[in-house]
């Protein structure tokens, strides 16, 4: 594992975080560490969690964080964390 500093230009802004990350970390799976976490500090600004989230959808909360750290995929938690926080996060 290693830590790295990383800047992420999302919904208009630039935020740079540190991330812990395995040494063979592409960029892609690093991009998407710092998206997950742009997305818990956007949702603590708004003063929501992911759990209320997970509670509000019927999911487990590690199912939502999985998709917010996009480890894993389910539109209708992207769409519901991106209708909370008003940006599009992902295009596909």
């Amino acid at each position: 594992m290693k830590l790295i500093r990383y800047t992420l230009n999302a919904i208009g802004r630039e935020t740079t975080f540190t991330l812990r990350v395995k040494d063979d970390a592409g960029p892609d799976e690093i991009r998407k560490r710092a998206l997950g976490k742009l997305i818990v500090n956007l949702s603590r600004e708004r003063g929501e969690t992911l759990s209320q989230w997970a509670r509000d959808l019927g999911y487990s909360k590690m199912h939502v964080h999985r998709v917010a750290y996009g480890r894993s995929e389910n539109e209708k938690i992207r769409a519901h964390i991106e209708k909370r926080l008003g940006h599009k996060f992902w295009n596909e």
